[in-house]
């Protein structure tokens, strides 16, 4: 089905795990394109994986057009925590830092993880993200700390072999501290 949206998104996330970014960067574009609108395709892992094979500036030219996609969607299709979030993370890549920073604390204000369990883990699993990429090392730290003590969609493994934005902190006790709390429990 290469028309459908759904299948191409979970395609491109595939791709994304096995750090084959090229062809996951060209099918999230192609879901957005077949639909702007499905739920998810503002979430930044193009931009991710622009930045991991070195395509900066590539990513920093999404991020501005996805900024102003998402500020044609209606307000209630999203909710104002799910535009703030969003908005935070395409300001990570399009910049100024500032602004990325002041709509992610905007977005712990609005709510904190502990009144969202399901979500809120991988919440701070993106915004830790986006601040490794603004060179926030510690703040990231520290939100990958939380995110990995509450449920999200990410096993230690992943983040440590198939996510390169975390190499900064690969050596880093903090790192693996954070990470040894998704280890599994007897």
């Amino acid at each position: 089905m290469p028309g459908d949206a759904e299948v191409l998104f979970i395609l491109a996330n595939t791709q994304r795990r096995q750090g084959r970014w090229l062809e996951a960067t060209a099918n999230f574009e192609h879901v957005f394109t077949i639909n702007p609108h499905r739920p998810g395709v503002f979430q930044p892992r193009h931009y991710f994986a622009a930045t991991a094979t070195g395509e900066r500036e590539k990513a920093r030219t999404r991020a501005q057009a996805a900024i102003v996609k998402h500020n044609k969607v209606p307000a209630e299709r999203w909710g104002e925590f799910g535009r703030v979030t969003a908005l935070a993370l395409h300001h990570v890549y399009a910049g100024p830092p500032d602004e990325a920073r002041r709509l992610a604390a905007r977005a712990f204000e609005m709510r904190p993880l502990k009144s969202d369990a399901m979500d809120g883990g991988c919440t701070l699993m993106e915004i830790a993200r986006g601040q490794v990429v603004l060179g926030d090392h510690d703040r990231a730290l520290a939100l990958l700390d939380q995110a990995m003590g509450a449920p999200n969609e990410k096993s230690a493994n992943e983040i440590s072999h198939l996510e390169p934005w975390w190499k900064p902190l690969h050596h880093g006790p903090r790192f693996k501290a954070a990470l040894a709390k998704a280890a599994p429990r007897e």
